[in-house]
């Protein structure tokens, strides 16, 4: 079976470790560490705000999969998640 077996987010510009998603703690702490997951399953679990949402939209930026969440009738429009993942996505690897 075929997992993502870690995570590495390059550090963020001195612009970009001001603004939004490195201004989120967790999302700032992660930058410039790997991160292994050794099981085929991980979960992520925190309080409202933790940065859950945005470290998989920037995953799923990095993939080159569909960010936006909500509906079927949501459709990204360059203002939304998708646009806030790039800058995470571009030091993901």
């Amino acid at each position: 079976m075929i997992h993502l077996r870690s995570i590495q987010i390059g550090p963020p510009t001195e612009d970009e470790a001001r603004a939004y998603p490195f201004s989120v703690p967790s999302l700032a702490a992660l930058a410039g560490a790997a991160v292994e997951l050794a099981a085929p399953v991980t979960f992520l679990v925190g309080e409202n705000g933790s940065g859950k949402s945005t470290l998989v939209e920037g995953l799923a930026e990095a993939c080159g999969l569909p960010v936006a969440g909500g509906g079927v009738h949501e459709l990204p429009d360059g203002h939304g998640p998708e646009a806030l993942a790039r800058p995470m996505h571009e030091g993901t690897r």
